[in-house]
């Protein structure tokens, strides 16, 4: 869970030389980032499958139940190599979920509903890595455990795939002009720390998920505007 302090961020809601209050996201105002984060509890990873969508994943015979294992291997996440990956998604998700302990100065809004304006994920899958960053996780051990289905209440078996060392690599594009790098690098903090990836999260009251930042690098910065470009920008903030 997520603590309850809010904290007060300068949060730039209006880009210089606007006229109406509207970010432009432009080259020269965008960073990009590569931060490793190095899994501190296990993971579980189970995406949602077309059978299981289509609820065609009971089984009403003992002959056709299949092997814990393959089971498991249905509902991961693979890279064309087939190393076992997240969603990209799923750190979009965290990092705007933990801008909601956040208040932007000047505002009643929380963080939570700037941070999509000012975060892109680059990466549609994130690879899994162990700790030395360098060899890809590409088996899994099998965690099998019941879990409650919420529409009926009742109580099935789960096989879901578990690594129990694991490391990621992510890369963001941040847009300074509405929020700095450092809030991003903090909201990033506590969400691998508070809200995790993967299921039973803490999150989701689970344990697991959870990770720490190991790794930040700016690989890109703005370019430098020429002295054109700075002069017909002081002519516009002028107008």
């Amino acid at each position: 869970m997520i603590v309850d302090k809010v904290h007060t961020f300068d949060v730039f809601l209006s880009c210089k030389g606007s006229r109406h209050g509207i970010v432009f996201q432009s080259e020269d105002n965008m960073i990009q980032v590569e931060a490793w984060v190095e899994g501190v509890t296990p993971i579980l990873l189970h995406r949602a499958t077309e059978e299981a969508l289509m609820g065609e994943t009971r089984k009403n015979t003992i002959q056709e139940r299949e092997d814990p294992r393959t089971v498991a291997g249905k509902a991961v996440y693979r890279l064309h190599d087939k190393q076992l990956a997240v969603p990209g998604a799923a750190f979009a998700r965290l990092i705007r979920e933990a801008g909601g302990s956040h208040k932007a100065k000047g505002t009643r809004k929380s963080l939570k509903y700037i941070v999509p304006a000012a975060v892109l994920v680059i990466d549609e899958l994130c690879g899994l890595y162990l700790h030395d960053r360098k060899t890809k996780i590409v088996d899994f051990e099998v965690d099998s455990r019941p879990v409650t289905i919420p529409a009926t209440k009742g109580r099935v078996m789960r096989h879901r795939a578990r690594c129990n060392e694991w490391s990621c690599v992510v890369h963001f594009r941040i847009n300074e002009t509405i929020m700095a790098e450092s809030i991003v690098r903090q909201l990033l903090a506590e969400g691998t720390e508070q809200i995790g990836i993967g299921d039973f999260r803490p999150e989701k009251g689970g344990p697991f998920g959870t990770s720490s930042i190991v790794g930040w690098d700016v690989v890109s910065v703005p370019k430098a505007k020429t002295a054109a470009q700075q002069r017909n920008g002081e002519s516009a903030r002028q107008e």
